[in-house]
């Protein structure tokens, strides 16, 4: 039988962003009872930072010539999945090693091409609480996993921490990965629901002209 895995944060005004600031308004232009006819509305706006909640990095996020949100092929956002899971030392200076990567392989086989890698890190019980992102402190990937992984030809990255980067590093992931085209997905969700291997991943990102990021409605099927 199909499962399906939401692996999306809902959107509020009080979740985590980069700076610290709101990053999500919801308003209400035209209420229900507002409405004299026999079939009434709710119309509404909204204003939000392209790079919060959950989402997605196109390649020119950081990289002009190349992709931007509305460019990504559909081939790109719907891949197998593979969940390396380092949550058993989950704390601020953790981070995924090659040897993370390396163990994993030695149990369930060499990453497959074209794969959607997801790391768990644990943070997500931090969301939305101060110190999920206070200082910037949180795990990350270490450059040396990540040229590692670009080896094996992924399509996708993604992690349930605010970056696969911390501001101190100088953003080296993003760098080798984004000018490989390969997607940075961040503060995913459930990831504890997922087991190692054996399902799909689909991203959703919502197709804005000229965009660098996206927030993506996200899930994985087993």
């Amino acid at each position: 039988m199909m499962k399906i895995i939401d692996l999306t944060h809902t959107l509020t005004p009080s979740i985590p962003t980069w700076d610290g600031n709101c990053g999500f308004h919801l308003k209400t232009n035209h209420d229900y009872i507002e409405d004299q006819e026999q079939i009434t509305f709710k119309v509404q706006s909204m204003s939000l930072n392209c790079g919060i909640g959950t989402h997605v990095d196109a390649p020119a996020h950081c990289f002009s010539s190349l992709q931007s949100i509305e460019q990504l092929p559909l081939e790109s956002l719907i891949n197998p999945g593979i969940l390396i899971d380092i949550s058993h030392r989950s704390d601020a200076n953790n981070f995924l090693h090659s040897d993370d990567i390396f163990n994993f392989e030695s149990i369930y086989g060499q990453i497959p091409e074209n794969s959607c890698v997801l790391i768990h890190t644990g943070w997500e019980q931090h969301w939305p609480t101060p110190k999920y992102h206070n200082n910037y402190q949180f795990p990350y990937i270490s450059a040396e996993a990540a040229t590692l992984l670009v080896t094996r030809n992924i399509k996708a990255l993604g992690i349930d921490t605010l970056s696969p980067d911390r501001p101190d590093s100088g953003f080296p992931v993003h760098g080798l990965l984004l000018s490989k085209q390969i997607l940075i997905i961040e503060n995913i969700a459930n990831l504890n629901l997922l087991p190692p291997t054996n399902f799909m991943v689909t991203i959703a990102p919502l197709k804005i002209k000229d965009a660098t990021e996206s927030p993506v409605r996200m899930w994985a099927t087993l």
